[in-house]
């Protein structure tokens, strides 16, 4: 039980130091301009650089696990964030900040899958749905203390420093990947023996591998089903505020809009991830006691766009109203979880895989699309200013470029009128 824990505990260890490079850019925004002289618009670009790979990856990566290992994986993985890393901090030329985006978000796309994996693989089945429940609890809870940490650090020194020390660490990840994981204790499972463990708690005897062909027809046919579309558009509404404002454009819009300083800013959007990592396991007990998934992410949509909108739409709210508002956010948020249960309850079992892959592609595309989005909306508002180097935005430009999040809530509450639930 030991050697599983430690297994799995290096795996999830990997899920929160890859939130922590995926949210890194939103501390740093000002320095990024300076460094490469640029403005809102290529910031965002060059942050989502993140998504262009970690999105389209979310499809081959299970396939990708099951077929070489979550050893050689995520030993692989682990290595490109750190060199993705340490090229992000080392260059002055904008297009190999990029690459080295872009080598990060390659790298993480197999985090969370492979600590799915290997939990699947390693831990008894009497726990591993707490063993999920606290995976992603981890990966947030890493987010939130990581976001205030490098808040601190910056005060005191520059962002290439944590840029360097974060690549440290993942090179210290890497030989730990090699030499710590194995992949299982007899045969290895794949990522079909998790989602369908999950479905009965059962231990099918074999999984039969799956070859590209199969992985595209599979692809295809869940593309056919209007009901995975529209909840998977759900999940990626839902999760649009987070990625979008938490993960990038949040804490200068606390600076700019709220005036807050910059710790306290970093903070304040930590609080968000407290209520993800609170909500997530809270969401799962309410869904299979009421037995309604439907009615608990409409609920999530109405008082998640209210929260929004107060912090969005009234300025120069409080340090204290805008912690517990983003909290609130945060923990009504998280039922947006319940989209891969319903998409689970929506295939057949063989295609569980593929469909939560699927899922997590829609949402993920948020994030691709939003940030740059959000930074283009930003530049049309250009305060030219002689004085400094850094381009000013103001208050109301960061209101008008982020009310698109309120207004993808109330979408995602209009397509959950038309969603068909299934009977649990």
């Amino acid at each position: 039980m030991l050697k599983s824990i430690l297994i799995c505990g290096l795996a999830g260890i990997f899920y929160c130091y890859e939130y922590v490079l995926r949210i890194s850019p939103n501390v740093m925004l000002n320095d990024l301009m300076l460094e490469f002289d640029i403005r809102a618009g290529a910031v965002g670009n060059l942050a989502a650089f993140f998504y262009y790979a970690y999105t389209p990856l979310q499809l081959p990566a299970g396939f990708l696990l099951d077929r070489f290992g979550s050893r050689r994986m995520l030993t692989f993985a682990a290595l490109c964030c750190a060199l993705g890393t340490l090229l992000f901090s080392s260059t002055t030329v904008l297009e190999m900040a990029q690459f080295g985006r872009f080598l990060v978000g390659f790298g993480s796309a197999f985090a969370l899958l492979g600590v799915l994996k290997l939990s699947a693989t390693w831990i008894p089945s009497l726990y591993f749905p707490m063993m999920v429940g606290l995976i992603i609890t981890f990966g947030t809870l890493g987010a939130m203390f990581g976001n205030i940490v490098m808040s601190w650090v910056n005060q005191g020194t520059d962002w290439k420093t944590i840029q360097y020390t974060l690549a440290f660490i993942g090179f210290l990840l890497t030989p730990l990947m090699w030499f710590v994981i194995v992949d299982s204790p007899a045969k290895p499972k794949s990522i079909n023996y998790m989602v369908s463990h999950l479905k009965d708690h059962s231990f099918p005897n074999s999984v039969p591998d799956k070859d590209y062909k199969q992985i595209w027809k599979d692809t295809l046919q869940l593309a056919q089903n209007k009901m995975i579309w529209i909840n998977a558009l759900i999940g990626c509404l839902l999760y649009l505020p987070t990625s979008v404002f938490n993960e990038l454009w949040g804490h200068s819009c606390l600076l700019t809009v709220h005036g807050l300083c910059d710790t306290t800013a970093a903070s304040a959007i930590s609080m968000t991830f407290l209520g993800w990592a609170i909500g997530s396991p809270i969401a799962g007990i309410l869904s299979s006691k009421l037995g309604k998934r439907k009615l608990l992410l409409q609920i999530a949509s109405v008082v998640t766009f209210l929260l929004f909108s107060i912090i969005l739409f009234l300025p120069n709210l409080s340090e204290i109203t805008l912690h517990v508002l983003l909290f609130l956010f945060g923990l009504f948020a998280s039922p947006q979880i319940l989209v891969f249960a319903i998409a689970k309850d929506k295939c057949k079992p063989e295609l569980l895989g593929t469909v939560f892959a699927f899922n997590n592609f829609v949402i993920m595309m948020g994030g691709l699309i939003g940030q740059p989005l959000v930074g283009k909306i930003l530049d049309f508002y250009l305060i030219e200013n002689e004085l400094s180097r850094v381009p000013v935005y103001p208050a109301s430009s960061y209101i008008l470029a982020l009310s698109l999040l309120p207004l993808g809530l109330i979408t995602a509450f209009c397509l959950t009128t038309v969603l068909k639930e299934e009977k649990i």
